[in-house]
């Protein structure tokens, strides 16, 4: 890989890991508060400058080629290396223990995934995550902060809305063409697999106007995380939601035949301190769940 006149900026080396993380422009540029012109421009430009390509586009996203793997690899653990340079100049790390509550899907489709992006500039912290059963608006869990779906009911803490679910059928994406075509009608005959006690793909069915025959095939189980496995594995289909959409597992993993959304009625609601009583990492947190819910 031979490089082409004056050295790479920083800029364009950055804007290329932005955008081989998130494999798509538009992401690309919300994060680094630029327009997608502006994150092209700078990928042509390090494009140009090591004359390879870096990327193929495929559909609305993008895939990274073999060259672009490579440099993903490597700006990824120098930004990395960078980050921990500029962090040891400053000994004063906060140090402690935070503790974080949220259902079983959150974490593992959005936090977990990202908690990496947090962790990285604080060494000395430790996270304790605990589970939230499915359905609890009210936990006596002695956590710093929690995450739970629709309002928790607290005295004297700080509660922000961060998003509403909104949910739609997903089936496997490899099981797909085992599935024959799918239509509207023809959900009346799959078998469905619910994470709840099958009220949400009612209120679908009646929402697209479905009747709901009462015989067909339901699968129940405990959690998000169960009832996609079980459809990733080719069972049914189950309801998708923002985390997925979040998780970048559309398209991927899982399918979603139809473009309908359904408003759920369910929200996540996030739940700390009141800003006099709230820590600095504890704020730090809060923030960054915040600034991670505006990011698609």
């Amino acid at each position: 890989m031979k490089i082409q006149g004056n050295l790479i900026s920083l800029k364009a080396l950055e804007t290329f890991e932005v955008a081989a993380r998130h494999l798509h422009l538009g992401h690309a540029a919300k994060e680094l508060n630029i327009t997608q012109s502006a994150v092209s421009h700078q990928i042509k430009k390090l494009e140009e400058a090591i004359g390879v390509s870096l990327f193929e586009r495929v559909g609305r996203g993008l895939r990274l080629t073999i060259s672009g793997d490579r440099l993903s690899r490597t700006t990824r653990q120098a930004f990395q290396t960078l980050e921990a340079g500029t962090r040891e100049l400053n000994p004063e790390q906060p140090e402690g223990k935070l503790t974080v509550a949220a259902p079983a899907g959150y974490l593992s489709l959005f936090l977990l995934p990202r908690l990496n992006r947090f962790i990285n500039r604080y060494r000395n912290l430790s996270i304790e995550f605990l589970r939230l059963p499915p359905g609890q608006t009210k936990t006596d869990v002695p956590a710093d902060i929690t995450i739970s779906i629709n309002r928790t009911h607290y005295s004297n803490r700080r509660v922000v809305e961060l998003f509403e679910l909104s949910v739609y059928p997903v089936c496997s994406a490899s099981q797909l063409p085992l599935q024959g075509k799918v239509s509207l009608e023809s959900m009346r005959e799959r078998t469905l697999v619910h994470d709840d006690d099958g009220t949400l793909f009612s209120k679908w069915f009646a929402e697209v106007g479905l009747e709901q025959p009462e015989n067909q095939q339901n699968i129940y189980v405990q959690n998000a995380r169960d009832a996609l496995e079980l459809v990733r594995s080719g069972v049914g289909f189950t309801l998708g939601d923002n985390l997925l959409e979040k998780a970048q597992l559309i398209d991927r993993s899982f399918i979603a035949p139809f473009e309908r959304r359904v408003r759920s009625g369910q929200k996540y609601f996030l739940s700390t301190r009141n800003e006099e009583n709230i820590t600095y990492i504890e704020k730090a947190f809060s923030d960054w769940i915040l600034q991670e819910t505006s990011l698609p």
